[in-house]
């Protein structure tokens, strides 16, 4: 099969990885997982979402949240432990999961 010259892919925008530098879009070679790969996550996208969990820069998702129930919705909370100075009518639950791959 021939391919003729208004087929063949237009590479004039394309842009080669080597030397390092800062690039105005992101090019194939910040996906290899590489030095380009981390320079972006450092300097772009750390920048802008800062928070906890993304400078730790590990290799998993976390979920950090809490919610607040009211015990009295589960009938908690009867007998010595129905008055609210002992037990709050509302009770936060916090969580923290860290979702890895398996090795």
């Amino acid at each position: 099969m021939t391919t003729s010259p208004k087929d063949a892919p237009d590479f004039s925008n394309w842009s080669c990885p080597l030397p390092l530098a800062d690039y105005p879009t992101i090019v194939m070679g910040h996906g290899g997982g590489g030095k380009l790969g981390t320079e972006l996550v450092e300097h772009l996208f750390l920048p802008a979402f800062r928070n906890p969990a993304l400078e730790n820069l590990g290799d998993a998702a976390v979920l950090d949240g809490s919610t607040s129930v009211a015990r009295t919705a589960f009938a908690i909370g009867s007998g010595e432990w129905a008055r609210p100075d002992e037990v709050g009518i509302q009770v936060v639950g916090k969580y923290h999961v860290v979702f890895r791959k398996e090795q």
